[in-house]
């Protein structure tokens, strides 16, 4: 085939690239300097990074200790009366918070677990306009263990607590009226698996327990 035939099967390509323009505009902006963030800039963020590490440890520290907390009402109350020291309440009103955090957390909700903030501590027991004018006898109406207990059960019912989260078994330390921490007629709940509610007073108990075996006859005392 001649050189004349070639040229005319094969399209003669334009000589100018139809995207030279576009191609041109993507390697200046690569070329261009990144914006890069000043030093003052990146010491505010390293700054906002390490607070919100500081506020993730505060936070669950806090979590912990409050899942820690014997459930009293006299703690209870001591628990809503620190959430609320910068802005001091009246006794009545805090009495009237912690009974209605207290009829949450026996509703189910526990410390340490849905109640684990102290901005959820004063949500929970916060008073509307209503609850903090009515009459004792309505307000314990209203906010009552057996209507607390109710819906308890039906949280347990539709399953948005377990069994497994519920409070313990109760087991009385070993050392019985003797207990250190014996209070309202009964002992303290033993701790995890041991057999007392803490090493003091499990050093308190061997150490009557010792007393007592020295103190019995030996065998020639008896004969």
């Amino acid at each position: 085939m001649e050189v004349s035939e070639v040229e005319t099967v094969l399209p003669v390509q334009d000589a100018e690239d139809p995207l030279a323009k576009f191609r041109a505009q993507v390697a200046a902006e690569k070329a261009e300097p990144r914006n890069t963030m000043s030093e003052s800039a990146l010491a505010k963020l390293r700054a906002i990074r390490e607070q919100d590490r500081l506020d993730d440890i505060a936070s669950a520290r806090f979590k912990t200790a409050l899942s820690q907390i014997v459930v009293t009402p006299e703690n209870i109350r001591t628990l809503v009366e620190r959430c609320n020291q910068s802005v001091p309440q009246p006794a009545d009103i805090l009495d009237r918070m912690a009974a209605k955090l207290g009829y949450q957390i026996a509703a189910g909700f526990e410390l340490g677990r849905e109640i684990d903030s102290v901005g959820t501590i004063n949500f929970l027991a916060g008073l509307t306009p209503d609850e903090a004018k009515v009459s004792a006898d309505r307000f314990a109406r209203e906010w009552d263990g057996k209507t607390a207990a109710k819906l308890k059960q039906s949280r347990l019912t539709r399953g948005l607590i377990s069994a497994s989260d519920d409070e313990p078994v109760y087991r009385p330390c070993k050392s019985g009226k003797k207990c250190i921490r014996f209070e309202k007629r009964k002992p303290a709940p033993a701790k995890g698996n041991g057999d007392y509610c803490n090493s003091a007073c499990a050093a308190s108990d061997k150490a009557r327990q010792k007393r007592g075996l020295a103190a019995l006859p030996s065998d020639s005392t008896i004969h």
